[in-house]
């Protein structure tokens, strides 16, 4: 079986060789640390961890769009505190990355929502999609009959976008 039969069994609850052995992917500074080890210096870790092919997202850009500008606003050493694209300020790691503490977000209020996140929302904005020459070569490539690998369609999950735009345990349906 290849990835993508092997996913498709699995998802459908069919017999199977085995389970698919897929990763999220690894931090970063995961794989510099490891290259510190010994794992080759740009090496696929997938490939090198014998894990099947990763799986493609296909579909447009589900977040906002454009982006808030990114911007350090404190350098405190070992840590940043940092506004993201998505309007977050977080303090993150320069180096250990990790998960980062979350200390504010953009999206306050109905007002907030209007001015700021709701224009950059738009289903039908160009940026969101690949020009027509590269999204065509993309179609054609995924629907090869051969293509081994899963193909997800980046689809997002119904709440987990509108609530990353708020402080954690916020209720933002208000702000809709």
């Amino acid at each position: 079986m290849n990835a993508r039969e092997r996913y498709h069994a699995t998802m459908h609850y069919l017999p199977r060789d085995r389970c698919p052995i897929m990763d999220f992917g690894f931090w970063g500074e995961t794989t510099v640390i490891w290259e510190s080890y010994g794992l080759p210096r740009g090496a696929n870790t997938d490939s090198f961890f014998g894990m099947d092919p990763q799986w493609i997202f296909c579909g447009g850009n589900m977040h906002l769009c454009p982006g808030f500008a990114e911007e350090v606003l404190e350098d405190k050493g070992e840590t940043q505190v940092v506004r993201q694209g998505d309007g977050a300020v977080v303090e993150r790691g320069k180096f250990l990355g990790s998960i980062p503490r979350h200390l504010d977000h953009a999206l306050k209020d109905r007002d907030s929502w209007e001015k700021e996140f709701k224009p950059r929302l738009q289903a039908d904005d160009p940026a969101r999609f690949p020009c027509e020459n590269e999204w065509n070569s993309l179609v054609a490539e995924w629907t090869r009959p051969d293509r081994d690998y899963p193909l997800f369609i980046r689809s997002g999950v119904a709440v987990w976008h509108p609530a990353q735009l708020v402080r954690p345990g916020e209720d933002f349906r208000d702000c809709l």
